[in-house]
């Protein structure tokens, strides 16, 4: 018989991104070397200066390359999709979509320090236009949270 480590673990994070701020729940699944993650949060930028609520909703996988009792390396995917409003007049709203790869690293034991580098592509599109509104560039994504082993 096999015996596997998995564990449930709930934290939260500050993202810089970009066009924003964004602070987050963090709620992952680990098990083994593997860890997924779901990642619900909001803009803090658009939220106070603009008044415009920018939710955002985040999936993420990790991959661990250096595990030990009270330090973690993994190799991490994000995928991210958030959306404000534009304008109450016309009903255009803005959609960002973000795929990054980078790193992760963790330090501590039961509640950890973790923070994220990573880059990749990020695309922007109004709907619904007139004409077609669409900017696809290079983006990136450092951020730092805390985590709690459950």
């Amino acid at each position: 018989m096999i015996a596997t480590a998995q564990s449930l673990r709930i934290g939260n994070s500050v993202d810089f991104k970009k066009r924003d701020i964004f602070f987050n729940l963090d709620i992952y699944w680990k098990k083994n070397k593997h860890q997924f993650g779901c990642t619900p949060g909001f803009g803090v930028i658009r939220a106070f200066e603009q008044q415009r609520f920018f939710p955002q909703a985040a999936l993420s996988y990790d991959y661990s390359l250096a595990e030990r009792q009270y330090f973690r390396f993994a190799v991490n995917n994000t995928m991210c999709y958030s959306t404000a409003p534009l304008s109450r007049l016309t009903g255009q709203r803005l959609h960002v979509l973000e795929n990054y790869y980078g790193f992760s690293l963790e330090a501590g034991k039961r509640i950890r320090f973790r923070s994220k580098l990573l880059g990749g592509l990020y695309h922007e599109l109004i709907r619904p236009a007139a004409y077609k509104v669409r900017k696809i560039d290079f983006g990136y994504q450092f951020s730092i949270g805390v985590v709690y082993d459950l």
